[in-house]
């Protein structure tokens, strides 16, 4: 088997290798030690278990010649684009958002953690500079704050000094290069796994310590943030009191607050009987009316205030002609828009009672813009409801399949404005 491996082509050998270790990390990275897995960083000791084997096989040169450089260089350079590109995509949109209220302190203890990182790491080459070099030090700082993008920015850097600080022939130079990255990310593979492990044990070291209980230290936090009283809860009242009488539902849901949303309204017609329709803005509220609503506890408490007692019948199962149906926002025209200004319910005659994003669920508002992938809970007669899922996408399809011209778009901006030269002049020691 290892000598059919030999025989392979370097190009088929540096596939082979990566493809298997990011499968044996992966798996690895599922297992569990008291309920604590490694995740994505298991594909990290793959790596470096598979890198051992790799010495093993050709010890003189400690199995370098068995990958192929140009492939290993491109993949690690690609690599690290699509990882800090994806990241940007995943955080851009609450990026700014994060500076508000604690948001600020957590940013900038986060800032501080590495600002402390790179004082130690910087430190300890000071101290020795001959047995901790620069390019030791720059593998130690990124691979104890499990800081890849960190490594890659380092070495780049670590490039563009070795590239000007050697004197001898364009082969050397290159080899210098080669060399002091080796190094970083040799520096880099030792230390990471200290840095995953020291971070976990910090957090229960802090546990135990503080006698903390992770799930209601969350429910604590979550209060504090507010996002509790943001959840949505659902209601069924019946209108008597008179400060509710005459006035229209829109009206009403703004006096209760900017969350409710009265999505169902019955009423009893002397010819049809009760009559359950989508709760127009303009109608007017008389005595006896059963409203359904949805909103955070604390405002509905203060409509139950203005309307009247909870109700045991529930306008939700009660057959009618309405639905309740969840919508896919996928269509590009919407984004960054409101419900209120794509005028849904004058439009459409279909009430938005909710929003879920990213497993979160909360009442819509006319604060709440739309993104890429929210789900829209949406209340009305089918046939209306099939022209709003048509308005807003509601495209599984499209929403799986990637958007890759905007994501290269992105990707060749960030390469051009990274490749943009900064004036510096900077020597190690």
């Amino acid at each position: 088997m290892i000598s059919f491996f030999l025989s392979m082509k370097p190009q088929a050998q540096t596939v082979l290798l990566l493809s298997l270790v990011i499968v044996l990390g992966l798996l690895f990275g599922k297992v569990k030690a008291l309920g604590i897995s490694l995740g994505i960083g298991g594909v990290l000791f793959a790596g470096l278990l598979c890198g051992h084997f790799l010495a093993l096989l050709e010890p003189s040169n400690s199995g370098a010649t068995l990958l192929n450089r140009d492939i290993l260089e491109f993949l690690r350079e690609f690599g690290l684009v699509l990882f800090v590109y994806t990241i940007g995509m995943q955080v851009g949109p609450g990026f700014f958002a994060s500076f508000k209220k604690d948001g600020l302190f957590l940013n900038i203890l986060a800032a501080t953690i590495v600002f402390l990182g790179l004082v130690t790491a910087g430190t300890i080459h000071l101290v020795n500079p001959q047995k901790f070099p620069v390019e030791v030090a720059v593998g130690l700082l990124a691979g104890s704050t499990t800081n890849t993008p960190g490594l890659g920015a380092g070495q780049q850097v670590l490039s563009d000094v070795v590239a000007k600080r050697s004197l001898s022939s364009k082969t050397e130079t290159s080899a210098a290069v080669i060399s002091a990255k080796e190094i970083s990310s040799m520096s880099y593979a030792v230390s990471y796994p200290f840095g995953i492990v020291g971070i976990i044990l910090a957090m229960i070291a802090i546990r135990v310590f503080f006698r903390l209980n992770p799930v209601k230290s969350a429910t604590n936090f979550a209060r504090a943030q507010g996002s509790e009283k943001l959840m949505p809860m659902n209601i069924n009242l019946k209108v008597l009191e008179t400060a509710a009488l005459g006035l229209r539902i829109s009206e009403l849901a703004k006096i209760a607050g900017s969350h409710v949303v009265i999505s169902r309204h019955r009423r009893h017609d002397a010819e049809r009987g009760d009559v359950i329709e989508v709760a127009h803005p303009e109608t007017k509220l008389f005595s006896g009316d059963i409203i359904h609503a949805v909103g955070p506890k604390d405002q509905i408490e203060h409509l139950q205030e203005l309307t009247g007692p909870i109700t045991e019948l529930d306008l939700r199962k009660v057959d009618s002609k309405l639905e309740s149906r969840r919508i896919l926002v996928s269509d590009g025209s919407v984004l960054g828009k409101t419900i209120e200004t794509l005028q849904i319910q004058p439009r459409y005659g279909v009430t938005i009672t909710r929003v879920v994003r990213a497993g979160i669920e909360f009442p819509q508002s006319d604060e709440v813009k739309l993104n890429f992938g929210d789900i829209l809970v949406a209340v009305g007669p089918s046939e209306s409801i099939d022209q709003v899922a048509k308005y807003l996408g509601d495209s599984v399809h499209q929403y799986n399949h990637p958007l890759l011209i905007p994501m290269f778009v992105g990707i060749v901006l960030g390469t051009i404005l990274g490749s943009v030269p900064i004036p510096w002049d900077f020597r190690f020691p």
